[in-house]
């Protein structure tokens, strides 16, 4: 670490599904490449985890930066925190108390934090809501919220144009992680169905031992370290999603997007994009609603046959969030405070 640059603290947590997945991670790592695109080495980078199921085995694989892992001295790792650092965090419960009077106490001018409902009395945070305002919307200056400030940045629109196929094409992902098998529950209950091609989407928290892997089918792809996720979105018809990050991304391509609430924090976006028509419920927690995900494919296979284009006409994801949110923290970096 160079002393005489400032250092950016990214706090995030990361583990195979059971309290964080991956979501976090991967916006953490796509904040670092913006940042370090425009400011390449200017400053030291630094990620900052707390020791949860596997968090480190994760990090090995996905993050190439230093990274400091904490389970209760939190206070001590952070001796090297100086004023005119600055904070990104991106939790799921939030900055938290703690962590917040740590920051206080050192006097950090700047911080970064995605989807934290709670209002701090450290009154140098700015605020980047894309999720949780489902939940509870606050107000401030400092305050972005709402779907338009999700990190999606879609380059490419319609460019793989499918060939005319009888063949239903699904993308089925839950994100980063897959805690409770819920990939295995949902292709045993459609593999057999004739006229689906269906394409496994593995995120990157998702463990070697993992029951999808023991499912071999001639109409079944199984896919790990995709790069380049928009393409699969583009070539599949439909999606049976997680309601995590990928539910936005699926809407953001303008695709039918069939979800399964995997966590109970999901609720509060899935009801309301529910009530708005945008997508359909299929399951929640442990249970899969069986005769509706089958009664739906049926109808869907029958669509395809008739040479029906699949596609979800309404607009609610404007894919410029990636710009927006560049545009918040290029200006906090900048800011001269720093």
């Amino acid at each position: 670490m160079n002393i005489s640059k400032k250092n950016i603290l990214f706090k995030c947590e990361t583990d195979s599904g059971k309290y964080a997945g991956t979501g976090h991670l991967k916006r953490s790592i796509q904040v670092l490449g913006m940042i370090k695109r425009k400011f390449k080495s200017r400053f030291n980078y630094i990620f900052l985890f707390k020791k949860l199921n596997h968090t480190e085995n994760i990090l090995k694989k996905n993050l190439s930066e230093k990274f400091i892992i904490y389970k209760n001295n939190l206070e001590k790792k952070l001796n090297f925190l100086k004023p005119n650092d600055i904070i990104i965090n991106d939790t799921p419960k939030g900055l938290g108390n703690n962590f917040s009077k740590i920051l206080f106490k050192k006097n950090i001018k700047k911080i970064i934090v995605f989807d934290d409902i709670k209002k701090y009395k450290n009154s140098n945070i700015t605020y980047i809501n894309s999720i949780s305002f489902f939940k509870k919307k606050i107000s401030g200056s400092n305050v972005f919220q709402g779907t338009k400030y999700l990190l999606i940045n879609r380059k490419n629109k319609n460019k793989n144009k499918n060939k005319r196929n009888k063949d239903l094409k699904i993308l089925i992902s839950t994100g980063g992680a897959d805690y409770k098998n819920i990939l295995q529950k949902i292709i045993l209950l459609i593999k057999d169905i004739e006229n689906l091609n269906l394409t496994v989407l593995i995120g990157s928290g998702v463990k070697s031992n993992n029951p999808i892997f023991k499912i071999k089918k001639k109409n079944i792809k199984i896919l790990k370290n995709v790069k380049n996720v928009e393409n699969l979105f583009e070539k599949n018809d439909i999606s049976i999603i997680t309601g995590g990050l990928i539910m936005f991304e699926s809407l953001a391509f303008k695709k039918i997007t069939y979800v399964y609430q995997s966590y109970f924090h999901q609720s509060y976006a899935i009801k309301e994009l529910v009530k708005k028509k945008l997508i359909i419920k299929i399951g929640e927690n442990k249970k899969i609603f069986k005769k509706k995900i089958l009664s739906l494919l049926n109808k869907n296979i029958k669509d395809k046959q008739a040479g029906k284009k699949f596609t979800n006409d309404k607009s609610y994801v404007d894919t410029k969030g990636y710009l927006r949110i560049k545009k918040i923290i290029y200006n906090c970096l900048n800011d001269k405070k720093n």
